[in-house]
């Protein structure tokens, strides 16, 4: 799962910074252009997931449910077969969770903060305090003394992924210099960190 993790964000770190490693020029419409491509892969790749899920979830083996104690466990070593769908889903949960948090950062700090720091430190806190709450409420949900069936908190996690693509869609749209728009350079380092305007840079030297 952490494999997966880790592969999933650095494929998309390098898709949404250019894949580039040398000090090289950027436009800033190419921002709004890599969002749009980020967005439609964390949607399509997360529901993915969670429709295999679902599968999993439901019908697999008859379903998992929280009532019932399971004593046929599969065995990696021994059950050849029957750890491979589940196996995927996994991967396929650890490289969308990936692809959410890459491409969050991503869209706070380089396009929404333009990589200003103070901003991004700020958009970050506000971000993670988000998470926190949501990482809370998902302990509380599967305490034991409510009772809270496994298939109900799988939708509801997906529930709460849906509602926000739209606003996420709209974050998106608000990326200054989108096609159409005014479109000043950006000069990006070798990290993919530091962005600056260049039109601000000429007029700093001409001045």
């Amino acid at each position: 799962y952490f494999l997966s993790q880790m592969g999933g964000a650095s494929a998309l770190g390098r898709l949404l910074d250019g894949g580039s490693s040398g000090k090289r020029r950027v436009r800033q419409s190419d921002l709004f252009k890599r969002a749009k491509l980020g967005f439609w892969i964390l949607c399509v790749s997360f529901n993915l997931s969670y429709v295999l899920g679902a599968y999993v979830q439901l019908y697999y083996e008859g379903g998992y449910s929280r009532a019932v104690k399971y004593t046929n466990l599969i065995d990696f070593a021994q059950d050849s077969g029957r750890w491979v769908l589940p196996l995927l889903v996994l991967v396929l949960y650890g490289i969308s969770e990936a692809f959410v948090q890459a491409y969050s950062y991503w869209l706070l700090g380089a396009c929404l903060a333009k990589n200003d720091s103070t901003l991004s430190a700020r958009y970050t806190g506000c971000y993670k305090g988000a998470q926190s709450i949501g990482a809370a409420v998902a302990w509380a949900l599967n305490v034991e003394e409510f009772g809270i069936e496994y298939s109900t908190q799988f939708f509801i996690g997906w529930a709460v992924f849906l509602i926000g693509l739209p606003y996420t869609w709209a974050v998106v749209q608000q990326i200054p210099f989108r096609d159409g728009g005014d479109e000043g350079d950006l000069e990006r380092d070798g990290d993919g960190v530091a962005l600056k305007e260049a039109d601000s840079i000429r007029s700093s030297l001409d001045e």
